[in-house]
């Protein structure tokens, strides 16, 4: 009873352990649920204020561009008008608008004239633009300034271009960051030209940007920096260190800075690059409101889970505890042959009681059929026979049915190799045909398996040159045995005839795979490959072929369970190298169905050498019966 009651105890604390367990991991689900919501948020403000930005950029823009379409098609009016008039209106109208002047020369008179009355027609525009939008765009000052017989207009502009923050928006168009008096102004610079020449340039001021103007009202959003081109133009509320760092940064270097300072960021670049900012906020605020949020939300969490806790308890012991003292009672009195169910049991307890009995009458009834147990015995021994003839179908079946897709893989793999020449690419293709070849390996060892299960195997009679199979196992394995620091040596004995007859294709893939396996459990050292004769006649030659290498080695006591199927020296040989434990056993049984045989000797420590003898025919049949 005491260990019954431990065990109840034990259980009841494993459900409060679980309660709590999901609880936190709720908490955690939800913490992590706000932090993400809260940076899509940020992402979100951060998009729509440099949006809204990149608008008004272009809206100023798309202001002086009007204007000075206005300008020029004035001018040419104008010229048209002046051009059509006589002498004596001409000279009336430079007294009217050059009193005492300087005029340029005879020829240039009409189009100085037409540039004058242009000056005081656009500038009086400009003036009703200014008005009209002040509020809207923030206007400090919006009028054309002359160069045409104004050097002195010129030579400042050029000196403001050159000194001043500039960035340039268009062909002829600046932007310019300017000091007017303790303010910061920008201004739009837009020069125009006509025929080849510069007449001026028209000047759009506006308010310098600040947070206010376009974040939202929240207060977490005034913790921004913004930059027309790499220029910093706002104030923050950053610790002083940082401030001076951010000075002479540019948007790439204060970004970077920001991050090592430990604060988040979320960066907004326009699209012509002109307009930037930068949200900061430190890691740990951040983090400690989303926490501050997410706890908010759970202490009504808190109360229902003590509640949820005290009723599972409850329910606890009304329908485990209890029925299990009942049980405990029960299968006493079962021992004692008194199998009455108690009454008034839940339909969810009711079950044991009579799986209880059951077990009872059931033990009762097997002492008296042990000759039906040896019946029942028997076909289990013939179920287990067909389940291993099914499996072997199955292996087969799947393995033929997979050698498609890879196939067709391995085919689009090369073609891909062939259309892509970024390196990193490659690499990535290389890595995939090496795990489909890998897999297509495997593949191929199941199909042989199960047909050596089935008995179907099929030998080929072709003619081989010994020499050249030796030759291209030595190219196959040389490269890959050299990466690894191996020493890779090949004898192949002079007395073997040139032309003998076998199943080629079977031969170097037990050759391959015993070579394989040499490499892949040899770290340092040798390998060495011999074909050696062993006795010939007239019909026949007998060969002996050896793989040795100085590799971990085999204890001897796995010596014989190394050719069995799926079956490898130990657990960490498959964790490390991988495979799948077939290789050996098919190649033994290849050999055998040649009518050679595989034997292997091996010291730990020293190295492995495994002898493949095979008796070759040195004509065909047919030949022999002519």
């Amino acid at each position: 009873m005491k260990r019954l009651f431990w065990r109840l105890t034990m259980m009841f604390w494993t459900i409060f352990c679980v309660v709590i367990l999901s609880f936190a991991l709720t908490f955690y689900l939800n913490y992590e649920k706000n932090y993400s919501q809260r940076l899509f948020e940020i992402d979100q403000d951060v998009n729509r204020i440099g949006m809204e930005m990149d608008a008004n950029t272009r809206e100023y823009i798309r202001l002086v561009k009007s204007e000075e379409y206005k300008l020029l098609k004035i001018l040419k009016e104008n010229l048209q008008l002046i051009e059509s008039l006589n002498n004596d209106d001409i000279e009336r109208l430079i007294d009217e608008f050059v009193p005492g002047g300087s005029m340029p020369p005879q020829e240039d008179r009409a189009f100085y004239l037409a540039y004058l009355k242009t000056i005081d027609i656009i500038n009086d525009t400009l003036d009703q633009t200014k008005k009209l939008y002040r509020e809207d765009y923030k206007i400090i000052d919006f009028k054309f300034i002359p160069f045409y017989c104004h050097e002195c207009n010129r030579e400042r502009l050029q000196q403001k271009l050159n000194t001043l923050d500039i960035v340039k928006m268009d062909e002829n168009l600046y932007l310019v960051n300017e000091e007017d008096g303790q303010n910061t102004t920008w201004s739009v610079y837009q020069l125009v030209q006509y025929n080849d020449q510069i007449l001026g340039y028209i000047r759009f001021s506006y308010e310098t940007l600040t947070s206010e103007q376009f974040v939202s009202q929240e207060e977490r959003f005034t913790r921004s920096l913004y930059y027309i081109g790499n220029h910093l133009y706002n104030e923050n509320n950053l610790p002083f260190e940082i401030q001076q760092k951010l000075e002479s940064a540019d948007f790439e270097q204060a970004s970077q800075i920001l991050k090592d300072e430990g604060y988040y960021i979320n960066r907004y670049i326009s699209e012509n690059n002109n307009v930037k900012m930068i949200y900061y906020q430190l890691n740990r605020s951040l983090t400690g409101s989303v926490l501050e949020e997410t706890i908010s939300l759970f202490e009504f969490s808190t109360i229902l889970l003590i509640f949820l806790f005290l009723l599972v308890s409850y329910i606890l012991f009304v329908v485990i505890i209890r029925p299990c003292y009942l049980l405990i009672e029960y299968v006493k009195r079962c021992g004692e042959g008194d199998y009455t169910v108690p009454r008034n049991l839940s339909s969810i307890w009711k079950p044991s009681f009579l799986m209880v009995r059951n077990a009872y009458l059931e033990n009762e009834r097997l002492l008296n059929v042990k000759d039906k147990q040896s019946q029942e015995l028997e076909f289990a021994w013939k179920r287990a026979l067909v389940a291993s003839q099914a499996k072997t179908l199955f292996l087969a079946k799947v393995s033929h049915e997979l050698k498609t897709p890879l196939n067709a893989i391995k085919g689009y793999i090369q073609l891909l190799k062939l259309s892509i020449d970024q390196p990193k690419q490659r690499k990535q293709l290389e890595i995939i045909e090496y795990s489909s070849d890998l897999l297509l390996r495997h593949v191929n060892e199941l199909l042989d398996f199960s047909m050596i299960e089935d008995g179907k195997v099929k030998l080929g009679i072709e003619k081989i040159d010994i020499f050249q199979t030796a030759d291209k196992v030595e190219e196959l394995f040389l490269v890959e045995a050299a990466n690894k620091g191996i020493d890779f040596n090949l004898i192949v004995d002079e007395k073997i005839p040139h032309e003998l007859y076998g199943d080629e294709g079977r031969i170097k893939q037990i050759i391959i795979n015993l070579v394989s396996n040499a490499i892949k459990f040899t770290e340092s050292g040798e390998i060495r490959v011999s074909f050696e004769l062993d006795y010939q006649n007239e019909t026949d030659a007998y060969l002996s072929i050896k793989v040795q290498d100085t590799g971990k080695g085999i204890a001897s006591h796995k010596l014989e369970s190394i050719f069995e199927a799926f079956t490898q020296e130990n657990n960490t040989i498959s964790r490390r190298f991988g495979g799948t434990g077939l290789g050996l056993s098919i190649s033994k049984r290849l050999a055998e169905a040649m009518g050679g045989r595989l034997t292997v000797e091996s010291v730990v420590d020293v190295g492995s050498t495994f002898t493949l003898f095979l008796p070759f025919s040195k004509y065909l049949a047919e030949e022999d019966e002519s």
